[in-house]
């Protein structure tokens, strides 16, 4: 669970924050002293539970409508007296530390089971919607697009050795590599799997089974079903990024879109699940335990842009479960 702290109380959001890294299952927590960039900061960081600060007013209508948006959080309001009911509906209250009586010293003992209640709550809710929104159904699949950084090389090796030769889907893959190994890179591919893999070419169009890999220093973008090379700037430090590609299959291909995002250090790649999801496809994104570094899997997770979140070994079959479940709707 994500959860971000909304309060011009510096003191009160570092206690807080202390607070809830005690509590189970509490992922990333972020921190703001002010309602002004809290839009863009819901919208990028989608987080589950948002704790919002009596002293800064009414809560802004924005607040209110959003969990019945596309996605949801649990609106808790921080209060200086009151009951701490943090249970039921999409908002509750949670009285804040009395600072001025020492009562801080408690705090977290108090609050730490009731917010442990709640969050094992928020996280059952939440795995029964993530199954509904990325659910089998949704028409077949089109493209897979693959991302991976540090460890990744071996990682696409694994998924693509457990695709038969027919497999019916072409494939878009975004590696971080140093410039000149890409075509090694590629040919090792060809020959561990079954598959036929290349370079990707500016205004190329993949086959059935046909795995297309960018090249070093330019980005491999998706228009009008075809792909394209653009030299257009770095994102992230990356040049082809993992985000680039993604983001611009997402529209094109829409609920018939497949995105994989593996093992490696920083973020690229996170803000493209997103996009990928928030058209109607489906993210599978490697786990923990099976990363060589859980860097850009973890961006994914925090920004809840993974459909599902699975070991390596997982990620090849429940792929080739989806498109069979697929292929007749």
């Amino acid at each position: 669970m994500t959860a971000l702290i909304v309060s011009p109380s510096a003191v009160l959001r570092s206690t807080l924050k202390q607070v809830l890294l005690g509590v189970r299952g509490t992922g990333a927590v972020w921190e703001i002293g002010s309602f002004l960039p809290l839009p863009r900061l819901i919208e990028e960081r989608r987080p589950d539970v948002v704790f919002w600060d009596e002293s800064l007013g009414t809560i802004p209508d924005f607040m209110a409508l959003k969990p019945s948006a596309t996605f949801r959080f649990h609106l808790i309001r921080l209060v200086s007296s009151g009951s701490a009911d943090v249970r039921g509906g999409t908002s509750s209250t949670m009285v804040k530390p009395d600072y001025s009586t020492g009562a801080a010293e408690d705090y977290a003992q108090a609050q730490i089971p009731v917010l442990n209640e709640l969050f094992h709550d928020l996280e059952a809710q939440k795995s029964k919607s993530d199954d509904a929104v990325s659910s089998l159904s949704g028409g077949p699949v089109q493209l897979i697009v693959l991302g991976a950084s540090t460890g990744g090389p071996s990682a696409i090796k694994a998924i693509l050795q457990a695709l038969p030769a027919d497999f019916p889907v072409p494939l878009a893959v975004v590696q971080h590599i140093d410039a000149g190994y890409e075509a090694g890179y590629a040919s090792w591919l060809a020959e561990n799997t079954r598959l036929k893999v290349r370079l990707a070419a500016d205004n190329d169009a993949p086959g059935p089974g046909e795995v297309i890999v960018a090249p070093t220093d330019v980005h491999l973008i998706c228009r009008n079903g075809r792909f394209f090379l653009d030299d257009g700037p770095k994102i992230f430090s990356q040049r082809p990024s993992i985000d680039r590609l993604f983001s611009t299959a997402a529209p094109v291909f829409a609920r018939n879109l497949v995105g994989i995002l593996l093992t490696g250090i920083g973020s690229d790649g996170a803000r493209g699940c997103r996009d990928i999801l928030d058209h109607g496809g489906v993210t599978l994104v490697q786990d923990e335990a099976t990363s060589t570094v859980w860097g850009m899997p973890k961006a994914a997770v925090d920004l809840k842009a993974a459909s599902r979140v699975l070991p390596l070994d997982r990620i090849g079959p429940q792929l080739l479960e989806l498109i069979e479940q697929r292929a007749g709707q």
